[in-house]
């Protein structure tokens, strides 16, 4: 049995099941409670939807069908969880899909209907969830505030989910602080022992291979921000002087994006903790020659080149299914591009990659004049 708590937030399609996750992760962040928001159902919206503006929202929201495939590897990541999870399951599950329930411990529902509220409430007491919070989702002003018996789950209206703005009011901080209760006795600074505990690497020693905790990084670089937040463009070649040339590089943490890509262009990245899946290396990308053009038939990716310029080249990636399965991905072949063009990975029309096939596509375009990805929060 997994020690890491997995709470599963449900409720019927448009209930703010996802804006309601979003606010607790950001909220939880905010606090500095280690924990990650996975995303499980394929008709969810990630946290791109919440972040961007309006404007840029429409292309990179995701609308997939359930498959027997992201089923199992869904199910597979949240039972081998490496930290406190927040899971955001689809409206409508199957019984089939409901094997997901079974790899949680936890649960919140909301639903603006009473009839969907008892509904959520008997499927996660079936797969024996304990129940934190049965909401009532509303847009009305909020009058009666909390009710709750101090020993069961906290019950009441919520309002003020909204994706641009937190959710205000007590019973959002009442729920806070219930996961805050849940989550904090598996501390970061636990959780990292944990990970670097199975590490399949030594660290720090010589020839071996030199560790980027991006949580340190940030502290050497900006000793009086406890934020976390990376200035992006600011940080990131102070961040390569302090990174060894000569060693191969394991990456640690939460980082932008951006930052990631940098180093992976310019170090050797070799490996890399993902929240889902533990340390995985990095995949090996290679570059096609002019004329090839066998990375068109990749049967998860569809990589798309736009010219934005004489000098800059944009590599559009979109993921074929909500889920990139790691293992099918691990040697791949990418468009060719000029030495002597920038290359700038991602752009709005593109899907949310992950941070190790960034890393890979960093790696294979290292040769050209720059290499960058595309942030969301900063275009």
């Amino acid at each position: 049995m997994n020690s890491f708590p997995a709470i599963l937030v449900g409720g019927p399609p448009h209930s703010g099941k996802s804006t309601l996750s979003y606010c607790l992760s950001q909220a939880l962040r905010k606090l500095n409670i280690s924990h990650y928001l996975l995303r499980a159902a394929p008709d969810g919206e990630g946290d791109w939807t919440h972040e961007l503006q309006n404007t840029s929202v429409q292309p990179v929201r995701f609308k997939g069908d359930w498959s027997e495939h992201w089923v199992n590897v869904t199910a597979r990541d949240v039972a081998q969880r490496t930290l406190p999870l927040l899971v955001d399951v689809g409206g409508k599950p199957t019984p089939a899909q409901e094997v997901i329930f079974d790899q949680c411990t936890h649960a919140i529902v909301i639903a603006a209907q009473e009839t969907d509220r008892a509904h959520w409430v008997k499927l996660v007491q079936a797969h024996n969830l304990l129940l934190i919070a049965n909401l009532h989702s509303t847009l009305e002003p909020i009058v009666s505030g909390i009710e709750e018996n101090t020993a069961g789950p906290l019950i009441g209206p919520i309002n003020g989910l909204h994706r641009q703005a937190p959710a205000p009011g007590g019973l959002f901080n009442a729920l806070v602080e219930r996961v805050v209760q849940l989550f904090e006795p598996f501390s970061e600074d636990k959780g990292v022992r944990i990970h670097l505990a199975r590490a399949p690497f030594q660290i720090d020693k010589p020839a071996t291979t030199y560790l980027v905790h991006f949580r340190e990084l940030h502290r050497t670089l900006h000793p009086a921000d406890p934020s976390g937040h990376f200035k992006l463009d600011d940080d990131i070649q102070p961040a390569l002087e302090l990174i060894p040339s000569d060693k191969p590089i394991a990456l640690y943490g939460r980082a932008p994006i951006r930052l990631v890509a940098a180093i992976a262009a310019q170090r050797n990245v070799r490996w890399q903790f993902d929240v889902r899946l533990g340390w995985v290396e990095t995949p090996h990308v290679s570059m096609c020659e002019p004329n090839d053009l066998s990375w068109q038939a990749h049967p998860l990716l569809t990589m798309e080149l736009v010219e934005n310029s004489d000098d800059t080249t944009r590599l559009i990636v979109r993921g074929k299914e909500p889920y990139l399965d790691y293992e099918a991905l691990r040697d791949l072949r990418a468009p060719h591009i000029p030495r002597h063009k920038r290359v700038v990975l991602g752009g709005p029309e593109g899907g949310k990659v992950p941070q190790w096939l960034m890393a890979g596509l960093a790696a294979a375009y290292r040769h050209c004049a720059h290499v960058e990805a595309w942030q969301p929060q900063t275009a």
